[in-house]
């Protein structure tokens, strides 16, 4: 009888074997055998699975001296076959898969039978599939799968089991859930923890095609690959997988480099499709950040400035517009040099950054020498204060430049309202600026409210 079995890499179909009058130990029968037995004869039963029976009565085993006085087959199709097997009497040999050696069986001691066992087997075969696959990353440069996080859900424990052998000689990180409840759950706990999923179309609770369109409500097919694999092979089980949100679907059972090479192969686009996302993000950030200063740029203001404003419109809250100018900047350009005034911006973008970080609130570079402050939901009192601070902490701490200690103030107009159809954002900064020439005009180094200005 054969109490387990697998296939490795070349091929070869390895049970472990027993009988009554023989010593238990390995036997190897190549695919093409096993394939040509099982396509003798066919029976569909309960819808899901192929069950295949064949007798046969002569069957000479690869690497035998000797011939079987029966052979019956018994195969649940799912996603590898399951093989039963129960041999007679028989005198068979053992293939030896990474040398081709072979050794007699007869007369084995019981230190050889623990020593060929499954899991010996097992582990040379794991071995096999690790070689193989490191010899295709030579010609190949192949995903880094330590990098990829495989979800399996399967109601199925065999089928888990035999997918996660599959997989992990590939260095995927697996893991496992036996119901579609029980993986939404992992993504509620672990959102962007799972790079790929192969999931199962029929489960009890509930099935695979729900589970997908939750997903999706999250998880686009560009962020979160999904695979069905079913034995169901009907074409409305492939229309219904696809329009649930799939990007693939497989039907059990499949030829192993078929599995692996469509996992692979979502994988890279995902691998793709993150590279061009995090290209446009940066693309992006460099877009809308003033490069010397690393605040935002004027185009970025522009485009915020409108949004505030209509968000403050709508629901009666002020904005303030601060504008601040570095006091006496050309001076200090003609004297030390264009390099020492790209080192006070770059000074000042740093205490802005240090300073404006409450939530709403965002500073901006407004030109030349020139910033802006946007803050929200602020009395005009408030707004003072807030200016006020930031004037004090620009006049301590002055700039070393070539060994010389240069001290530096700005001077700062303020205007606060509540947006409204008749006071637009254009008059709102032309105030600032109005607020900001008379602080310059008062001796600079100063904080002036355009209200207060006029009175």
């Amino acid at each position: 009888s054969v109490s387990s079995l697998f296939e490795d890499t070349l091929g070869t179909l390895w049970m472990n074997c027993s009988s009554e009058t023989q010593s238990a130990g390995l036997c190897a029968l190549s695919s093409p055998q096993i394939a040509n037995m099982l396509s003798k004869n066919t029976a569909r039963m309960d819808n899901s699975a192929t069950v295949r029976y064949y007798r046969y009565d002569q069957v000479e085993l690869t690497g035998s001296t000797g011939t079987a006085k029966s052979f019956w087959v018994y195969a649940t199709v799912t996603l590898l076959t399951l093989f039963i097997i129960t041999v007679g009497f028989f005198t068979y040999q053992l293939k030896r898969v990474a040398t081709g050696e072979r050794k007699t069986n007869t007369g084995a001691t019981d230190a050889d039978t623990q020593n060929l066992n499954y899991d010996a087997a097992h582990t040379r075969a794991s071995a096999i599939n690790s070689a193989a696959y490191a010899e295709d990353a030579d010609e190949d440069t192949p995903l880094n799968p330590e990098e990829f996080h495989i979800l399996i859900v399967d109601d199925e424990v065999m089928n888990r089991r035999v997918l996660t052998q599959l997989l992990s000689p590939r260095k995927y990180q697996i893991s496992q859930c036996s119901s579609g409840t029980e993986a939404l759950e992992v993504f509620e706990k672990k959102p962007h923890g799972i790079d790929l999923i192969l999931l199962d179309i029929m489960m009890p609770d509930i099935n695979g095609y729900v589970v997908c369109e939750r997903l999706r409500k999250k998880y686009s097919m560009s962020q979160l690959p999904i695979l069905f694999l079913t034995a169901n092979s009907k074409a409305d089980n492939l229309s219904k997988s696809y329009r649930a949100g799939g990007n693939d679907f497989l039907t059990k059972p499949t030829a192993k480099e078929e599995l692996f090479c469509r996992i692979e192969t979502h994988l890279k686009l995902l691998k793709i499709g993150r590279q061009y996302a995090d290209a446009n993000k940066a693309l992006k950030e460099v877009s809308i950040t003033d490069e010397l200063t690393k605040l935002h740029n004027r185009l970025h203001f522009n485009h915020q400035i409108e949004i505030i404003w209509a968000l403050s419109s709508r629901v009666n809250s002020s904005v303030s517009i601060i504008l601040c100018d570095i006091d006496f900047f050309k001076n200090l350009n003609d004297t030390h040099g264009h390099l020492c005034g790209d080192e006070c911006l770059r000074h000042t973008g740093k205490l802005l950054k240090e300073h404006i970080r409450r939530a709403g609130d965002f500073s901006a570079r407004f030109g030349g020498e020139e910033f802006v402050i946007v803050h929200q939901g602020a009395t005009p009192t408030e707004a003072q204060k807030l200016a006020e601070m930031l004037r004090e902490k620009f006049e301590q701490a002055p700039i070393t430049w070539q060994d010389k200690t240069i001290n530096l103030t700005i001077s700062i107009g303020i205007y606060t309202c509540v947006p409204t159809k008749q006071m637009n954002i254009d008059i709102a900064i032309h105030n600032a600026d109005q607020a900001l020439y008379r602080a310059k005009a008062n001796g600079r180094n100063c904080c002036v409210d355009f209200d207060s200005a006029d009175k």
